[in-house]
């Protein structure tokens, strides 16, 4: 094999691997954009109950509190996983 042919095999090897990582590029960013949506519902949410418990006070209002405590917990996670993928 002539150095030109030896270029040209090496040229497309890093050519196909370039536009795998492309797509699993792309691929991932939708991926994450998805799952931000996902995450800003229950922000929302979060904020809701969080204001909730505010008003009331922890003792006046347990069950929001604790459930806004897993709540905030799973957006963590989240943000977690989600720092990790990229």
């Amino acid at each position: 094999m002539d150095v030109k042919e030896e270029l040209d095999e090496f040229k497309q090897t890093l050519a196909t691997e370039r536009d795998e990582l492309k797509v699993k590029a792309h691929l991932l960013s939708r991926e994450v954009a998805e799952e931000w949506d996902e995450i800003e519902k229950k922000w929302d949410n979060f904020q809701f109950k969080a204001s909730k418990v505010a008003e009331a006070g922890k003792e006046g209002a347990s069950d929001i509190y604790e459930a806004t405590k897993l709540l905030g917990n799973e957006i963590g996670e989240a943000y977690r996983r989600m720092r990790k993928s990229l």
